[in-house]
């Protein structure tokens, strides 16, 4: 029920009705309403990404309680990448994989995006 009170919470603080974030999220009213009731307890990334952009907040804001935030910024092309289908399919993956072999997957992208960069830039 987290997500749900914590949108809540903001969107009563902008003063914005739910039909009014229905319409600016572009997330349908009933799916907004069963949020924020708790009758859909874990929406995807791409609905909360909605949101949030929405309401102004970044997602962290919208999933965590305020005494568990991490103290990031996420920055917009970061959202912008979870937005997507495939990055929130990429992201259920990973939650299978165990730490290790994820921190070296994680070291073998960033080595790919290095190498990228280099020969976009033929240096």
């Amino acid at each position: 029920m987290l997500i749900g009170e914590n949108v809540t919470k903001i969107r009563e603080s902008k003063g914005m009705t739910r039909t009014a974030l229905a319409k600016k999220s572009g997330v349908v009213y009933r799916t907004l309403e069963n949020i924020e009731k708790g009758k859909t307890p874990n929406p995807t990334i791409l609905i909360v990404g909605k949101i949030a952009r929405a309401l102004g907040v970044s997602i962290d804001m919208l999933l965590w309680e305020k005494e568990k935030v991490l103290p990031i910024a996420v920055p917009s092309e970061i959202v912008e990448i979870l937005n997507k289908k495939t990055t929130a399919y990429f992201l259920n993956l990973l939650k299978e994989v165990n730490i290790e072999d994820l921190q070296k997957l994680l070291d073998f992208m960033i080595s790919l995006s290095q190498h990228k960069k280099t020969n976009d830039t033929g240096t």
